[in-house]
């Protein structure tokens, strides 16, 4: 209850500040002169932009897009990196059954066909 009383006491000197005086007369104010408009401030240096990792895209050639193996990839990785998905990885296993005869025996350095999948 006291807080109350004391938020409608704050908010009326906020609001009426002539309420507060007794037998004083309201005192007309001065025009307020116009302030001047600033330029917003610059700012001191530009935020650093985080870097992102290289993009790698598929060589094209004559027979459709390819791709090199590099260590450490998988056909999912690069069913990823083709296609934005791993799940034609599969697809790339059998456009590719001439090089390499099983997913776990692909090494890098090997030229990958990439079949067209429609998205």
């Amino acid at each position: 209850m006291a807080l109350a009383i004391a938020l409608s006491r704050l908010v009326e000197v906020e609001v009426r500040p002539q309420a507060l005086s007794v037998g004083a007369q309201p005192v007309a104010s001065a025009p307020a002169e116009p302030q001047p408009q600033r330029e917003p401030a610059a700012p001191l240096s530009p935020a650093p932009q985080p870097l992102a990792a290289p993009q790698v895209a598929p060589a094209r050639s004559k027979a459709g897009r390819t791709y090199t193996v590099r260590p450490g990839d998988t056909l999912g990785a690069i069913s990823k990196k083709a296609y934005g998905t791993t799940r034609h990885w599969k697809a790339i296993l059998e456009a590719n059954r001439d090089v390499i005869p099983s997913e776990a025996k692909m090494r890098a350095g090997v030229e990958l066909r990439l079949p067209n999948i429609p998205r």
